[in-house]
């Protein structure tokens, strides 16, 4: 991981848009592909990944290993590169790494390293992309996945002050950040 390979560059995505505050990166991703009228965030992967030629080209991007992954992404949503980590689930890595042990780092561009959340750290202590929690009140706000969502230990919503909720409402199954973003359980048929 220490090579930085240059990737053939790509145009952006024709429509865009920001992150919003407290953001998860699965929820700009999903947010992304629903404003560029993708089907689904796999044409999006697809789409970031085309004519990458490192083990980049597997990698997944709602938690990118990779920096090449990390530049594309960059490139197709002119969002920083800084933005994009800040959003990502490597967020979390400095708190969840042990102290007796070394963080596994990214090389990164125009700075120093940044610790890369591996998976074994994130297992056991942050929730999947496929069994997300939520805030109903904030998703009344807007309708996207918040990063302080993530983390099992979360059970509040720190701004209305109740109880995450970790299912959908009407059939208990678990919702994806992609349920949650589209406010819309696909077993129930709604939200």
């Amino acid at each position: 991981m220490n090579n930085i390979h240059a990737a053939k560059p790509i145009p952006p995505l024709l429509r865009r848009t920001q992150l919003l505050p407290g953001e998860s990166l699965p929820s700009l991703l999903e947010r992304l592909a629903q404003l560029n009228y993708y089907p689904s965030l796999h044409m999006l992967s697809d789409t970031c990944r085309d004519h990458m030629e490192t083990p980049a080209n597997q990698d997944d991007l709602a938690c990118p290993q990779w920096i090449e992954t990390f530049l594309r992404l960059a490139d197709l949503t002119q969002i920083s590169l800084e933005d994009l980590y800040a959003a990502s689930n490597h967020r979390f890595a400095p708190l969840l790494n042990p102290p007796s042990q070394l963080p596994v780092e990214f090389p990164w561009i125009g700075s120093t390293s940044k610790v890369m959340l591996t998976h074994n750290l994130a297992h056991g202590c942050l929730r999947s992309a496929a069994a997300a929690q939520y805030c109903p009140h904030c998703l009344k706000t807007a309708a996207y996945h918040r990063l302080n969502w993530i983390p099992i230990p979360a059970a509040i919503c720190l701004e209305h002050r109740c109880l995450l909720v970790n299912q959908c409402p009407k059939c208990h199954k678990r919702l994806s950040i992609q349920e949650i973003v589209r406010k819309h359980c696909k077993a129930a048929g709604g939200t």
